[in-house]
């Protein structure tokens, strides 16, 4: 951005709380009329790829700046200092570490602050003030940690005369030229903020495409496409001024679709921001992964969640201004397999009571939403628990989506959401936006359920008995979440367990040894205890497990404890903790106990009332041994949209292993096998040093080669890595290569393209 355009940024931004009070006199005053969906008939869309297995990610859950950006607009700092520097990005993703990636947050996103420059020559955007993409990227690998990055395809950072890849068109020829596009919504108006390249011209296809290359090249997971209805229409309902000529939807379509087809091609995820979801969202909802249902979070406040031009509804963006609005109005469309529904930014921090916090983390959760935190370390409090419940978040582990009983804006029913998690429980919300209290009443027949359910309230971790109906009273501004289930566990399940050990933090709680007042106690839900152990110590950890009356059995007898621990196998859930153990049914033994012997996310499942187990492990971030990328060679192999060869010292095929995990997306006309050599650079460095790294016979060096046993019956199952073998791949397809011991074990699984 030049100076002026800083200047009209701000402009703009001011003008856009000014518009707040402007739209509320818009005739569109019934608080209960639905508009239908908009419609746009201007135009007929000419033919456009069809893209399968679009909707198969899960909404994510990540960090965003944008509190950041936001607050510093506010303060008056300039657009420069309201994005991290490197060194301000690495205190956060530490944080971010440390607390949230334990509980799914995997991912960081940038903004829309700042300088965008495009250095050294290249197409596409490099740098974000001072903040180089490719440094943010490093430091989040190495943390176990995705980036997403807030830039548009169709925005041109670069000069003018640098060449659209694999072509001879320059990126200046992309630009809207007035004497010959003749096609644009409002001629003699023209862009703010952005230099827009157009669908319509030559070469839009491969800048598009080249897009998406170089950041699935750079390591980059998820890219926030913004202002989506300044490119299609050029006109803002909110700014009630022009942003823009407006390209037409013809040139918006043919844009949408090729991101949609490169975003698929190279991995990526893509979120869609302030579209207009014009027929009722037909382009958006077939080529985004995320479309936003609402405007910008700005001030965050129960006002953004719930009251914002409470009940009402508009034929373009933002359709509708508050997120609960945003999430009924578009529920028709959410679903498994379906585009996922964008609730935007959570300033938690901003919001006035715990009912609230609880509110606008359950709405999202419940509507398939992301959860994409924006609270910094310095602001966010003692807000975590919110965005740490591990019952509340085991919905997006699930990809539940969840549906009003009514889909009418602030109708009765619009209040009471509900939905079915693939183990066949069932959710149901209800939500009091109200400033009083509030009584519900609900038959579980008007869900379709018949007979009793076990009640359980997901934010206060408690069993509610049975119900075949409820009747809850719902403090003003609240919720209350509740999963009923019907396959009862055995009596002899314990409803907790206690957790004693040396200063181990479990689910955010230090462990000390004092059985009778321990500080860790966990929830067994259903028949499963979820452990999330963090720890600085290196050494195994000693868990110790004890259900209250067994605690209380060994006490009564005087054999609960001495100096060496456990005495009384009645005090003690032991369990054979061998790795090789993990994920199958285990008898309790007497006088054991549980053996951490690294922090990770466990899970105890108990398979028949108290004497029987399942313990299975899932690391939290990957071993440092993992290597960083690895390189494909084979013959002329599609590997994420990559061409593979066979010269190991300057291959054509290197694909990032992110968090433990690589994914190939293997295509090919070929039907016989297909053999991809797999190693990384130190070991195709320590192979070149002593001549020993190839031959034409293929590898001949152990340490030049990351090998896998690939049969199929091997697949999904941890495997040991042989030396002087190969990876093969025996038909095209989605591969998935998940490091669980550093360089030395993985799982190798297989999915159908």
């Amino acid at each position: 951005m030049d100076n002026d355009m800083k200047v009209k940024y701000i402009t703009v931004l001011v003008l856009a709380l000014c518009a707040i009070l402007l739209v509320g006199a818009c005739k569109d005053d019934g608080f209960n009329e639905m508009k239908t969906p908009s419609s746009y008939d201007k135009v007929s869309l000419p033919p456009l790829p069809q893209i399968e297995d679009m909707h198969s990610y899960k909404a994510p859950l990540y960090w965003s700046i944008y509190e950041y950006m936001k607050t510093g607009e506010s303060e008056g700092r300039g657009l420069d200092e309201c994005v991290y520097t490197l060194e301000q990005w690495i205190e956060v993703l530490d944080w971010v570490k440390k607390e949230l990636l334990p509980y799914g947050y995997d991912m960081v996103c940038t903004d829309g602050a700042g300088t965008f420059r495009a250095e050294n020559g290249s197409p596409y955007m490099t740098h974000q003030s001072s903040l180089a993409f490719k440094d943010l990227v490093k430091a989040a690998h190495e943390r176990g940690i995705r980036v997403g990055i807030y830039d548009n395809p169709m925005w041109i950072h670069c000069d003018k005369d640098v060449l659209i890849p694999g072509t001879q068109y320059t990126a200046g020829s992309l630009i809207y030229d007035p004497n010959s596009d003749d096609f644009v919504e409002h001629p003699g108006h023209q862009d703010i903020w952005h230099v827009w390249g157009l669908a319509t011209h030559p070469g839009a296809r491969e800048w598009i495409d080249g897009f998406f290359k170089y950041y699935h090249e750079m390591g980059v997971d998820m890219i926030r496409m913004d202002f989506l209805n300044w490119y299609e229409d050029g006109y803002s309902r909110l700014e009630q001024d022009y942003c823009g000529p407006g390209y037409g939807r013809v040139n918006y379509a043919k844009a949408l679709s090729w991101c949609a087809e490169s975003a698929k091609k190279y991995g990526i995820f893509l979120s869609l921001v302030m579209p207009n979801l014009y027929n009722d969202a037909e382009l958006e909802s077939k080529y985004g992964n995320m479309f936003r249902i609402v405007s910008d979070t700005w001030e965050g406040t129960w006002s953004f969640t719930s009251g914002y031009e409470r009940g009402k509804s508009w034929p373009n963006w933002p359709n509708c201004r508050n997120q609960f609005d945003g999430f009924t109005y578009w529920s028709h469309l959410a679903g498994k397999g379906k585009a996922i529904l964008d609730g935007d930014f959570t300033r938690l921090n901003t919001y006035a009571s715990d009912a609230e916090k609880e509110f606008v983390i359950s709405l999202q959760l419940l509507a398939g939403g992301p959860i994409a935190a924006s609270d910094r370390p310095t602001t966010i409090g003692d807000n975590l628990r919110f965005y740490t419940n591990i019952e509340m978040l085991a919905l997006n582990t699930d990809r539940f989506v969840g549906h009003p009983l009514d889909k009418t804006l602030n109708s009765q029913g619009s209040n009471i959401w509900h939905g079915t998690m693939t183990d066949g429980s069932h959710i149901v919300g209800f939500f009091n936006r109200e400033d009083e209290p509030k009584e519900f009443s609900l038959h579980l027949s008007e869900l379709g359920l018949s007979g009793e359910y076990k009640v359980r309230d997901l934010w206060r971790h408690a069993n509610e008995g049975m119900a075949s109906e409820l009747h809850p009273t719902v403090p003003a501004h609240g919720c209350k979440i509740v999963k009923l289930t019907n396959d009862i566990q055995g009596t002899d399940v314990p409803e907790k367990i206690y957790l004693l050990g040396s200063n181990v933090d479990v689910n955010g709680m230090v462990t000390n040894w004092d059985p009778k007042n321990p500080t860790a106690v966990v929830d067994v839900i259903d028949g499963e205890a979820t452990l999330v152990i963090t720890t600085t110590q290196k050494e195994s950890l000693n868990v110790y497990t004890a259900t209250p009356e067994q605690i209380a059995a060994g006490e009564a007898d005087g054999t609960l404890w001495n100096n060496d621990g456990p005495i009384n196998g009645t005090s003690i859930i032991p369990l054979s903790m061998e790795e090789s153990a993990w994920g199958k049914p285990q008898d309790l033994k007497n006088n054991s106990f549980l053996t951490i012997p690294y922090a990770g996310i466990w899970t105890i499942k108990y398979t028949d009332s108290i004497t029987k187990v399942i313990v299975t492990y899932k690391s939290t971030a990957p071993d440092p041994n993992t290597p960083k990328n690895i390189y494909l060679l084979g013959s002329n192999v599609d590997v994420n949209g990559m061409l593979t060869n066979w010269d190991p010292m300057n291959p054509t095929a290197v694909v990032d292993v992110v968090n433990g995990e690589a994914t190939l997306v293997i295509t090919t006309t070929q039907k016989e096998s297909l053999n991809v050599y797999t190693a990384t650079p130190e070991q195709i460095a320590a192979g070149e040093a002593d001549g020993t790294l190839w031959s034409n016979d293929g590898p001949i060096n152990g340490t030049s080669v990351i090998p896998l046993s690939m049969e199929k019956s091997a697949w999904g199952k941890p495997q040991d890595l042989k030396n002087n073998c190969y990876l093969d791949i025996p038909n095209a397809g989605v591969w998935t290569i998940k490091y669980i011991d550093g360089i030395t074990k993985a799982t190798v699984t297989y999915k159908s393209n």
